[in-house]
């Protein structure tokens, strides 16, 4: 057991003005509404407007008639541009049914990890190995949101960031359609349809915007969770239904964006649900509880066994070293089962969640590190957090339309005429995630047992965040990781 100290600091400027904080279909109902009347009153001025220009009409009985005006698609009235409370601008058609807005998200990381040096091999690493001080375009986002037809909504939304600053992923961070047809809440149970590549709304802090989460990053135990079929940039489709103290959903999702589509791959076919209710929720209080299923196994195109590698950083992205490594496990089948529990008062707000991982492995299947297992017992993980903050000047609030908080809102945003000083929060988290199991003992090897030695991590961390305003927030964040990482005897 060794101890990791560490220590990121992040000048996060994230523009919900031009960003989609959750999926489209996560707008504040009464924010929706109150465009809608704008728009009907500037279309009723451009008509009034219009009335006003137009001649008298001189009808002449020997004119003749006149030609049939052309038919049109769609209105042809002319296209009214908007600001959305965030500041998001936008274009919509008069009757509103047809819209486009420009969206976009900037988070930059800079990172340290104080009291090690690779060169001089100190910790597990060795010498020349180990995490790396550096800085790192976590998100980088662009992209256009809209509806069409009024009932459908969509999102085409491309990431220049990515989680690792050695090798930036780029690619499609969201590519969807919501149908919101049946999704009326006069309706007894309104229903909404998406498809395509999506954040699939998998746990509490998933269905919490990266422009909302307390910390610069989720825990490590929900990163290995979602890794059964949830996560960003997910192959999905699915029905949610939402009301002010419930929310509901169900998705069959496939492999995320960028998934190769030859040979044997990782294309895992999970089936995933989630069920919250608010047990209180007054102006000054709230209590949510809410339950997670996950099974996945491996879709067709895999003639033996899938294939799954759970594994993370030290719960931050300045560099590409894993603290946590399961390596390559042959998958039969897995599930995940997790339960979430948040609370607020005032301006106090915590939130925990468990998950308990379960994992097939194909019988005779080969391990992690190469060698053909003589017995494939079931693999179990477990992972947790729990974490809290306080704030002042502003704080959280419940959104019914993802079943999660969303981040704190300022009283007064940040302004030298105003005098404004935007909102404070301070917060820790507490998590713990043990991707160990069937460790060998006495002599034996992995081979012998089945077994997995991916590492036992708990972190420790503590965050002071200022929110200037809804667009613009600084974090600086101190992690303390104590990491138990298998040292592999040879033969493993």
């Amino acid at each position: 057991m060794y101890g990791l100290s560490k220590r990121k600091l992040l000048l996060l400027s994230a523009s919900r003005s031009c960003l989609l904080a959750s999926p489209a279909w996560a707008a504040d109902d009464a924010q929706i509404q109150s465009l809608q009347s704008q728009m009907k009153a500037l279309q009723a001025q451009i008509d009034e407007l219009k009335a006003q220009r137009q001649a008298p009409a001189v009808a002449a009985q020997s004119a003749p008639a006149a030609a049939p005006a052309p038919q049109v698609l769609g209105s042809n009235k002319p296209a009214i541009a908007y600001e959305t409370p965030s500041h998001q601008f936008g274009l919509t058609s008069a009757d509103g049914a047809n819209s486009i807005e420009i969206t976009g998200r900037i988070q930059f990381d800079v990172g340290a990890y104080p009291g090690y040096k690779a060169a001089e091999g100190v910790g597990p690493f060795g010498v020349g190995k180990g995490p790396q001080d550096g800085v790192n375009l976590r998100r980088g986002r662009v992209g256009v949101v809209g509806k069409f037809l009024d009932d459908f909504n969509y999102a085409l939304i491309y990431d220049f960031g990515g989680s690792t600053d050695a090798t930036p992923a780029t690619g499609i961070e969201n590519a969807f359609v919501t149908y919101n047809g049946w999704n009326k809440q006069a309706n007894t149970v309104p229903v909404a349809v998406d498809f395509g590549y999506l954040d699939v709304p998998f746990t509490l802090d998933e269905s919490v915007s990266s422009n909302d989460i307390m910390f610069m990053e989720r825990s490590s135990a929900q990163a290995a969770a979602v890794s059964f079929g949830g996560s960003d940039a997910r192959s999905a489709f699915g029905l949610r239904s939402y009301r002010p103290r419930y929310w509901l959903g169900a998705y069959v999702t496939g492999p995320t964006a960028g998934t190769a589509h030859t040979g044997q791959q990782n294309s895992a076919i999970a089936y995933i649900g989630r069920a919250t209710y608010q047990v209180v929720q007054t102006d000054n209080a709230s209590l949510h509880l809410g339950v997670n299923l996950d099974y996945s196994k491996p879709s067709k195109g895999n003639a033996t066994a899938g294939t799954i590698s759970l594994s993370d950083r030290p719960e931050f992205r300045i560099d590409s070293t894993t603290t946590l490594n399961t390596g390559t496990i042959q998958e039969k089948n897995a599930s995940v089962v997790g339960a979430e529990l948040a609370a607020g008062f005032q301006n106090f707000y915590t939130q925990a969640e468990f998950y308990h991982m379960t994992l097939s492995q194909w019988t005779n299947g080969t391990n992690s590190f190469g060698g053909a297992n003589a017995t494939s017992p079931d693999l179990t993980f477990d992972g947790g957090y729990l974490e809290a903050s306080y704030s002042i000047g502003g704080r959280r609030k419940y959104n019914p339309s993802s079943g999660a908080y969303t981040g704190v809102i300022p009283d007064q945003p940040y302004s030298m005429s105003t005098g404004g000083m935007g909102a404070f929060e301070i917060a820790a988290r507490f998590s713990a995630l043990n991707l160990n199991d069937h460790l060998p003992a006495g002599g034996k090897t992995f081979a012998s047992t089945g077994g997995i030695g991916g590492g036992d991590q708990k972190a420790y961390t503590f965050g002071v965040n200022w929110y200037a305003n809804n667009n613009v927030r600084l974090m600086l964040d101190y992690v303390h990781a104590d990491i138990n990482q298998w040292d592999c005897p040879e033969p493993c």
